[in-house]
């Protein structure tokens, strides 16, 4: 790839394709992620939407700064954890109207236009509109998403009044229209931020929310802000990793990545095996640690910390704890020529399971999912409080400037993909379209196991099923290409920028 002045990845070619089009009339890098991100709203609706969380990391060339910015929202003031333990609960319902929390996207759309950006809101947004309102079609990837869903029992009216007004979802290849969600872009177009959070589209959410039996009110909607943050740095190999602070779980692959740095490995299984125990040990500590700020007794960086590496590089070789399973998610990067850099990152966390409303064409997100019901958790759920959140956007720095731009989908699973996608450019050299194809594992619960020690492999790596399982580790091969996440990553160096795109989804990454 030759000298370009910009690059835009996404896993969606037409999200994509806004993006760089918003490059080439002027606009910047953040600007790019905006227009982007609500293109993919609408064309992979289960995986980001107007209801769901952001958060996103942004180098200001000009000023030489790095900025994070924590774009999740909070729970109701009337959520209450005692309430659903009286109805029976004794962990948090995964779907359903208690699940949803007030959407953090549009208030993050704004701060980072208006701190980092060049365009306007209603600017942004027209891409989005227009596809909402026109239609476009549609990827046999969403298709069987929807089809997915419905066929699984969870789908509504409202649901079915959105997208398969006809009695059936569209088929790959079909074209799906969406004009209230069109409305619902041209109303922010004209009114901002407030007309989602206090205005009258704000009250018909507000009202929705309260049909479907949750606890969100307008009041709840009104109160919320984003937050600016200090991304958290940590060392592996000479590079500066750079991830969010909590209640992002980012953190977590940097405690990982600093024990893998700890241990040699003699060959490319123990390494594997190494990985995974880091990686094990990183998400029971972040389990036991990280939340709401304002609810931690630790300080943001606590798991970047050498002293927590040093605590627990004795446990390596300990037997290792359960990870949760992951949820839907959408990851979206830019640089442009003057060199700024987006990494960004949105989600509805578990697609479509917690409602929308079909008036404005909103799909709320199932954050609240992610609480815990233990009495005493530090992420139990509680009125106000934001929960443990999965979402990551991150950066790899070297000699004071940005050298990675990277991130994925994958829910839970995003730390362990980071530490794949960093040790393969790292470690091992590829450059990022290698880095980002190659085969992956997770671990933790999967389709074919509830095993806490359970691997779940991509076909690439099914010769290390043997040895795995030699060592303890309940390893298999999970032949889906979603349950490894969407990842994309742009490397900077002397030839410009150069991005690649995820093989499995219909990502695309385009120089301009």
């Amino acid at each position: 790839m030759g000298q370009s002045r910009g690059v835009v990845c996404s896993p969606h070619r037409l999200a994509t394709e806004a993006g760089a089009q918003v490059l080439r009339e002027g606009g910047n890098a953040v600007d790019a992620c905006v227009a982007l991100n609500a293109v993919l709203q609408v064309v992979y609706p289960n995986m980001c939407h107007l209801g769901g969380d952001g958060f996103w990391m942004v180098w200001r060339a000009e000023e030489q700064r790095l900025l994070g910015l924590n774009g999740s929202g909070r729970s109701a003031a009337a959520a209450s954890a005692d309430a659903l333990r009286r109805e029976g609960y004794s962990e948090m319902p995964q779907s359903g109207p208690y699940t949803i929390t007030v959407p953090g996207c549009v208030d993050a759309w704004v701060e980072v236009l208006q701190r980092c950006g060049t365009w306007d809101l209603g600017r942004c947004l027209q891409a989005a509109e227009r596809l909402a309102r026109d239609g476009f079609e549609i990827s046999e990837h969403a298709a069987g998403w929807m089809r997915a869903f419905n066929a699984g029992g969870l789908a509504d009216d409202g649901w079915h009044a959105l997208f398969a007004p006809g009695g059936a979802p569209p088929a790959a290849g079909e074209r799906l229209v969406q004009p209230q969600l069109a409305e619902t872009y041209r109303r922010l177009a004209a009114g901002g931020r407030d007309e989602f959070y206090r205005g009258a589209l704000a009250d018909r959410l507000a009202a929705r929310v309260q049909e479907l039996g949750g606890w969100i009110t307008a009041a709840d909607l009104a109160a919320h802000h984003s937050d600016w943050v200090e991304p958290v740095h940590a060392p592996y190999r000479g590079v500066d990793v750079v991830e969010m602070p909590p209640n992002s779980q980012g953190t977590t692959a940097q405690l990982a990545l600093q024990l893998v740095e700890s241990e040699p490995a003699a060959d490319a299984v123990e390494a594997l095996d190494l990985r995974l125990r880091a990686s094990a040990l990183a998400y029971a500590e972040r389990d036991l640690r990280l939340a709401d700020p304002a609810r931690m007794d630790d300080p943001p960086d606590v798991l970047a910390r050498p002293e927590t590496v040093a605590r627990l590089r004795s446990r390596l070789r300990e037997p290792v704890g359960a990870v949760r399973p992951d949820g839907d998610t959408c990851y979206f990067c830019a640089v442009d020529a003057e060199g700024n850099c987006c990494s960004a990152i949105q989600s509805l966390y578990r697609g479509f399971v917690a409602g929308c409303d079909p008036e404005t064409g909103v799909l709320f997100q199932s954050r609240g999912a992610f609480f815990s019901l233990e009495p005493g958790h530090r992420n139990e759920l509680a009125p106000g409080v934001r929960t443990l959140h999965t979402l990551m956007p991150a950066m790899a720095f070297r000699e004071g400037s940005p050298w990675l731009v990277f991130g994925t989908m994958g829910g839970n699973a995003q730390a362990q993909i980071h530490v794949q996608l960093l040790t393969r450019a790292v470690d091992e050299g590829l450059a990022p379209a290698e880095a980002v194809a190659a085969p992956r594992w997770i671990l933790g619960p999967s389709v074919l196991t509830d095993q806490a020690q359970g691997v779940s492999l991509e076909p690439g790596l099914s010769g290390m099923v043997e040895p795995l399982r030699s060592r303890g580790w309940d390893a298999h091969v999970l032949d889906d290409q979603h349950a490894y996440g969407h990842s994309h990553m742009i490397r900077l160096d002397g030839d410009g920028p150069i991005g690649a795109a995820d093989p499995r989804a219909d990502s695309l990454a385009l120089s301009v």
